[in-house]
Formats: structure tokens, sequence, C-alpha cells
């Protein structure tokens, strides 16, 4: 089973593994252990990549890396949390997975989150002449709260 496997292979990164109804899964990971925890579920898990969501949650943004085991139709889901408001950052994932080049732009662009290592983080929605440091999907307020 999946779920035995994530757990075995994920222990030391994992700061939990719930399947949360079937069909399912959820891992969350510090973010330093997102490009192990990536190249685990792609590389040797075979599972497929299917996006990035990214999320600004008022003290913290989350990511999460969705994957599918096609087969039984399971959802994979890799969470983690970056504290750091005022600068986002995390390692890349687009030297494991290419196709995630498009949707770290994206993150990138709409959320203000720099994926360390990313090849090109150009603009990929907004013009290039939209004013640095607007973000479109970040909310209005400080990290504190107000």
């Amino acid at each position: 089973m999946i779920i035995d496997d994530i757990k075995l292979h994920l222990q030391r990164q994992a700061l939990s593994v719930v399947e949360t109804k079937k069909g399912q899964i959820i891992i969350i990971v510090m973010p330093s252990d997102v490009p192990n925890a990536v190249a685990y579920l792609f590389n040797e898990k075979k599972l497929r990549f299917m996006t990035v969501t990214g999320i600004d949650v008022r003290s913290y943004f989350e990511l999460t890396y969705h994957f599918s085991d096609d087969t039984p139709g399971t959802i994979i889901s890799l969470r983690t949390r970056l504290s750091d408001k005022n600068s986002p950052k995390i390692a890349s994932i687009s030297s494991i997975i290419k196709g995630a080049n498009w949707i770290e732009r994206e993150i990138h662009e709409m959320l203000g989150i720099v994926f360390e290592g990313h090849p090109n983080l150009k603009h990929l929605l907004l013009s290039e002449d939209w004013p640095a440091g607007n973000y479109p999907l970040r909310q209005n307020r400080q990290p504190d709260g107000k």
C-alpha cells in the first residue's frame, strides 16, 4: 500500500502522513525537505505530478505539491509552510520535474515566493511593466495580522 511505503521512506522528513479519506493522502514536511520528498514521489514511486498550489494564510504561505497514483486513483499532497512572509523562499523542484517550471513562475509572480535555483523566474501572466513587489494573490496584511 502506498501510504505504508511513504511512511517508511519519508519517516525522517514527514512531520505527518495522514489518509484524510479514501484516496487522499496528505504529507506535511518542512520546506527544506520538499526536494527530497518530491524526488521520492516522482522518481521512485513514479507518481504523476499534477500541480503546485500556493496560498497566503495570513501568517504564512502554504505550498501543496499534488501528485496522482492513477491506477488506484489516489491523490498524494505534499504540504509545507513558509513562515517568512517578508522574504518567502523555497528550493525549486524544476530540476526534478521539468513541468514544475511554469507553475513555480506563476506562484512567484502571484505571491512573490522565490523558488531558489529556478532557471528563469520571469513574468508569465502579468505584463513586464507590472510594479515590482506587487503580488496580486497576497493578502494586504502585515505578517503580524494588522
